[in-house]
C-alpha cells in the first residue's frame, strides 16, 4: 500500500534531530539551505524523492526558528543566564494548576502556570520581551486568573534546574522541548497583579470546566473516586497525588487519566454510533464527529496529549468518512507532520513519542498477535458439520474468546512497542500491565461513558445525571482498587536502569522485520536470530562489567551516598536527606539504578537534614536492616524511622564492617550522645572509582 507521507515525515524528524544536536549552529543552517536547493536540482526528475528529501532541511530550519534565540527581544538574550530579580508582564497560556506537594499528613499547595511574556522590568522601565516562562507561587491564586488573562508577576527569574543526579528528571531539558527556557519563582501571592483594567469575562472553556466538575460530583460523596472522575474526564490534575500516581504508574495504567487516544476515540466512537442509529450516512456522521471531538479538546483546555490524539483521530475519521483506504503509518505520518510543523520540540517529549509509537504498534502488531492467539485459544469446529449446524455453545463461546484475544493482543502490542521508551523515560517495566489493562481499560471506558452521559443529560434531567454519576463512581472505585492491587503483585513491576538509546535499535529492527515477514523468510531467519544472539550477549557482557566495578554516587544533598550493587556485595544507601529530598531525589535516583529493594540503610547522622527522609525511604524499599550509631538515644532514632521499623534497627560502632567498609566511629563506649558527636564514620580504600 502506498504511504506517500511516511518518508517525508521521517526526513523531517531527522532534520529536527540533527539541528537539535548541532544546537542551531549558523554554519549548519546555511548548509541546510544549500541542501534544499541541491535536493531540488538533483531530484527534479524524481518528484517523490525530491519531495521527501526536501523535508530534511525543512525540519532543521523549523527547529532553528522555533528554538534558537534569533530575535533581538528574546527573553534569553535580555536576561542574565543565572538568577535575576525582575518583573514580567504577559498572558497566561493556561489556567493555573495546583500541585499537591509533601506527605499526605502535611500537604502543601503550589501553583504553576506558563506565561507568554510581553514585557520585562528590572528597575522602573518596561522593555519589550518575548518568550514563555513557567511561573510558580506557593498556595492557590484567587479567582480572576485564567487563560488569556494579562498579568504582572515579580520574582526570581532563572533557568529551570538541571538533573541533580544521572537518571533523574531534567527540568531544563523537559521544559526546553516545550519552548519554555526560563522559570520565575514568586514568593507570595502579593507578587501577582492583574494588568488589565475593568472586568474581563473568562473564555467559555474556563466557565465550562467548573460547571462540569460540579455536574460530575452531583449526588456523590467528596472522596477520592469523585475527584478522580473529574481528573479522568476533564484533565484536572490536582487529585493526582503521589500515592495515586505511583499505584497506577507501577501497574502500567496511568494513561487512563491523561486525555489521550482512549478518551478521544471513545468520544468519536459514541458520536459515530449515535449518528449511525439515526440512519445518518457514513460520510456525514464522520464529518460531524470531528468538530464535536475538537469541542471536547477545547473544553478541557487544549492539553497537549488531547491535541495530539485529536489530530490523529481527525485524520483517521476523515479517511473513514470518505471511504478512503486506511493505512496506520500514513495516517500517523500526516498527524505527526501537522504537529511538528507547528511545534518541533514535541519530537523530544515522552508523551508525543509514546502516543505515536503505541498507535503504530497497535495498527501493525494487533492483527498478527490476535491471529496467533485465536489459533491457539479458539475452540475448533467440527470439520464434518456446516457452520450453521455447529452447536449453539460453540458459537456463543467464540464471542468471549475473540474479545479476550483482542484485549490481550492490544495490551501486548502497546507494551512491546513502547517498552524501550517506558524503560528509558521512567526506568520501569510493568509485566502486570497487560493483565491490569484487561480490567482497568474497560472500567475506565464505562466510567467515561457514564460521565459523558451525565454531562449531556444532567442539565435537562438532574436525577438521570445523578444516576450516571453513581454508575461512574462505582466504576472508578473498582478502577482504583484494581490499580492498587495490580501494583502490589509480587514481580508485577520492575525498576530498571536504562541503557543507552542505541541498545534499542535491534529491538525495533526485529519488530520491523517481524511486521514485514522477515521471521518467516528462510534466507533471513538465521541472520535475525544471530543478530538477536549478539545483542543479548553484548548486553550480558556490559551488565557483567558494570556489576564488577564499584560505583559510588554522592547525591547533591547534605547527606546521601549510594553504592551500587556488585557481584560480591549488595547495594547500600548511606543517609536519606530530608523528607522532601528523599521523595524528590533519593527515591527516584535509586529507582533509576534499577533497584526496587535493597537490604541496608545506614544513617550516619540523626538530624533532619541527613535522616529526615528515612521513613519515606523505608516505606519505598523496605530494607531488612537500618544501621544507626550505637551512641544515639532510641527515642531519637524512632522519631526518624518510625516506631514500626524499630525491629529492623541494628546498632553499629567501631570495628563494624559494611560492604567492604570499616566503621571508625563512634566508639563503643559512647552512649546517649547528641547526633553530631555520635556520627557514623565509614572508611574504605579503593584503587579507583568510576
Amino acid at each position: 500500500m502506498s504511504r506517500p507521507l511516511l518518508a517525508p515525515c521521517l526526513a523531517y524528524c531527522a532534520g529536527v534531530v540533527a539541528m537539535q544536536q548541532w544546537e542551531g549552529d549558523p554554519v549548519v543552517v546555511a548548509g541546510l539551505l544549500v541542501a534544499c536547493v541541491l535536493s531540488w536540482l538533483l531530484f527534479r526528475s524524481h518528484r517523490r524523492a525530491s519531495f521527501s528529501i526536501g523535508f530534511f532541511p525543512v525540519g532543521g530550519l523549523v527547529w532553528f526558528f522555533a528554538c534558537v534565540p534569533w530575535r533581538a527581544d528574546d527573553l534569553r538574550a535580555l536576561t542574565d543566564p543565572e538568577n535575576e530579580l525582575v518583573s514580567v508582564r504577559g498572558r497566561l497560556l493556561e489556567t493555573p494548576s495546583l500541585k499537591v506537594i509533601g506527605p499526605p499528613e502535611a500537604p502543601r499547595l503550589r501553583t504553576r502556570v506558563v506565561l507568554r511574556v510581553e514585557g520585562l522590568r528590572r528597575g522602573s522601565d518596561w522593555v519589550s520581551a518575548a518568550g514563555d516562562v513557567l511561573v510558580t507561587v506557593p498556595g492557590a491564586l484567587p479567582a480572576g486568573y485564567f487563560r488569556t488573562r494579562l498579568v504582572e508577576v515579580s520574582g526570581v527569574l532563572h533557568p529551570p534546574p538541571l538533573a541533580r543526579a544521572l537518571g533523574l528528571f531534567d527540568a531544563r531539558a523537559f521544559y526546553a522541548d516545550q519552548g519554555v527556557w526560563k522559570m520565575l519563582d514568586s514568593e507570595r501571592l502579593a507578587d501577582w497583579r492583574i494588568a488589565e483594567e475593568g472586568p474581563v469575562a473568562p473564555p467559555w472553556s474556563e466557565r465550562f470546566l467548573p460547571w462540569a466538575r460540579r455536574q460530575l460530583s452531583m449526588g456523590l460523596p467528596d472522596d477520592e473516586s469523585t475527584r478522580l472522575l473529574s481528573a479522568m474526564a476533564l484533565g484536572w490534575k490536582t487529585p493526582l497525588t503521589g500515592e495515586v500516581d505511583d499505584a497506577f504508574m507501577q501497574s502500567g495504567t496511568l494513561h487512563v487519566f491523561a486525555i489521550s487516544g482512549l478518551h478521544i476515540a471513545l468520544v468519536a466512537g459514541l458520536l459515530v454510533g449515535a449518528l449511525s442509529l439515526l440512519r445518518i450516512p457514513r460520510a456525514v456522521a464522520g464529518l460531524l464527529s470531528i468538530p464535536c471531538v475538537w469541542f471536547y479538546i477545547a473544553a478541557t483546555g487544549w492539553q497537549a496529549s488531547a491535541v495530539r490524539s485529536g489530530i490523529m483521530i481527525s485524520v483517521i475519521t476523515l479517511g473513514w468518512s470518505l471511504s478512503r483506504p486506511s493505512d496506520v503509518l500514513n495516517s500517523l505520518a500526516a498527524a505527526a507532520l501537522a504537529i511538528l510543523l507547528f511545534d518541533p520540540g514535541q519530537l523530544f517529549q515522552a508523551g508525543f513519542l509514546l502516543s505515536f509509537v503505541a498507535v503504530a504498534g497497535l495498527g501493525l502488531l494487533v492483527p498478527r498477535i490476535q491471529a496467533w492467539l485465536l489459533e491457539r485459544l479458539l475452540p475448533r469446529p467440527d470439520p464434518m458439520l456446516l457452520e450453521s449446524l455447529q452447536p449453539r455453545w460453540f458459537r456463543w463461546a467464540q464471542i468471549p474468546v475473540r474479545a479476550l484475544c483482542l484485549s490481550l493482543a492490544t495490551g501486548l502490542a502497546a507494551g512491546l512497542a513502547t517498552l524501550p521508551l517506558v524503560w528509558h523515560f521512567f526506568h520501569l517495566v510493568s509485566p502486570v500491565s497487560v493483565l491490569a489493562n484487561l480490567v482497568v481499560v474497560p472500567l475506565s471506558s464505562l466510567a467515561l461513558a457514564a460521565e459523558f452521559g451525565s454531562l449531556v443529560t444532567g442539565p435537562l434531567i438532574p436525577w438521570l445525571g445523578e444516576v450516571f454519576n453513581a454508575s461512574a463512581w462505582v466504576w472508578m472505585t473498582l478502577m482504583v482498587k484494581c490499580g492498587r492491587l495490580a501494583a502490589e503483585v509480587p514481580g508485577g513491576h520492575l525498576w530498571v536502569e536504562a541503557p543507552a538509546w542505541y541498545w534499542w535499535v535491534p529491538w525495533y529492527a526485529a519488530g520491523i522485520a517481524t511486521v514485514a515477514g522477515g521471521w518467516a523468510a528462510d534466507r533471513w531467519r538465521w541472520i535475525l536470530w544471530a543478530g538477536v544472539g549478539v545483542w543479548l550477549a553484548s548486553a550480558a557482557v556490559q551488565f557483567g562489567i558494570v556489576r564488577s566495578t564499584a560505583r559510588w554516587t554522592l547525591l547533591d544533598l547534605p547527606g546521601a551516598l549510594w553504592i551500587d550493587a556488585m557481584w560480591s556485595q549488595p547495594p547500600l544507601l548511606v543517609d536519606s536527606g530530608s523528607r522532601a529530598e528523599a521523595e524528590t531525589v533519593v527515591i527516584p535516583f535509586v529507582h533509576s539504578r534499577g533497584v526496587g529493594h535493597f537490604p541496608r540503610l545506614v544513617l550516619s547522622r540523626c538530624d533532619r537534614r541527613h535522616a529526615g527522609g528515612a521513613g519515606a525511604v523505608l516505606e519505598a524499599f523496605e530494607p531488612e536492616e537500618v544501621l544507626a550509631s550505637a551512641g544515639w538515644r532510641p527515642s531519637l532514632i524512632s522519631e526518624r524511622i518510625g516506631a514500626g521499623w524499630s525491629g529492623r534497627l541494628r546498632r553499629v560502632d567501631t570495628g563494624t564492617r559494611l560492604n567492604g567498609m570499616e566503621c571508625l566511629h563512634p566508639d563503643s563506649g559512647l552512649f546517649e550522645s547528641i547526633s553530631s558527636d555520635a556520627s557514623v564514620v565509614l572508611v574504605r580504600n579503593e584503587n579507583r572509582f568510576r
